[in-house]
């Protein structure tokens, strides 16, 4: 499966923040999905991820530094990167406190951004059947929302982008696989009809099985 077959979500990020020659921090990276692909750009880049297992994966990528830690306790000192990503990983931390952090490491004049997934995508309300992240998305809102609180911690929305990525799977029996195994839980017929209701019937026998993944990326000014 491809998660991006067109790379929009690295080219968007790069159309919309410095990425070349400056010291990058990505705030949630996994696995290392998006750090890879950034890796030969900035002149030092970073990663942090709560998950160890996660983090030791990512952390094999050549060019990137990367530490298990979490969005809200950043291992690294004021002013100490040029540009912050949080790339759909906001919604997963205490957000208000991780952008706060996120500030804090970002020196003035430089720019953080936070692609996070946009409510009503086809790959976010597919999740949905799993796990209701609704209430995670709205915490990551009301913090990008929150123009005091970013003002108090130096910094302010300046823009924000919706994009739309494309996800790849082989057949309708790699998107099981996968959401299974995502969230760790075993196959059950309630669920795979579930997602074959949700996707409609015609999805059964597309090959490949391509779905719509809408985000939605912000832009702070530090």
């Amino acid at each position: 499966m491809n998660k991006d077959i067109a790379g929009i979500t690295r080219a968007t990020i790069e159309a919309l923040v410095p990425i070349r020659g400056v010291r990058v921090l990505e705030i949630g990276c996994g696995d290392g999905r998006i750090t890879g692909q950034l890796a030969p750009e900035p002149s030092l880049l970073a990663g942090v991820e709560p998950c160890a297992d996660q983090a030791a994966i990512a952390g094999r990528i050549e060019g990137a530094c990367v530490a298990a830690a979490a969005a809200e306790h950043l291992p690294f000192a004021d002013n100490a990167f040029d540009t912050v990503l949080f790339t759909l990983s906001l919604h997963h931390a205490e957000s208000a406190k991780a952008l706060a952090e996120a500030a804090r490491v970002t020196r003035h004049g430089g720019a953080i951004i936070a692609v996070e997934p946009h409510p009503h995508g086809t790959v976010q309300l597919l999740s949905h059947i799993f796990e209701d992240e609704g209430w995670r998305l709205e915490r990551g809102r009301r913090a990008l929302d929150d123009s005091e609180a970013l003002a108090a911690a130096g910094m302010r929305v300046v823009l924000e982008r919706a994009f739309t990525a494309h996800w790849e799977f082989a057949d309708f029996q790699e998107l099981c696989d996968y959401q299974f195994e995502y969230f760790d839980m075993p196959q059950s017929e309630e669920l795979v009809q579930a997602m074959l209701d949700f996707l409609g019937p015609d999805c059964a026998g597309q090959r490949p099985l391509i779905l719509e993944d809408l985000l939605v990326a912000a832009v702070l000014e530090v």
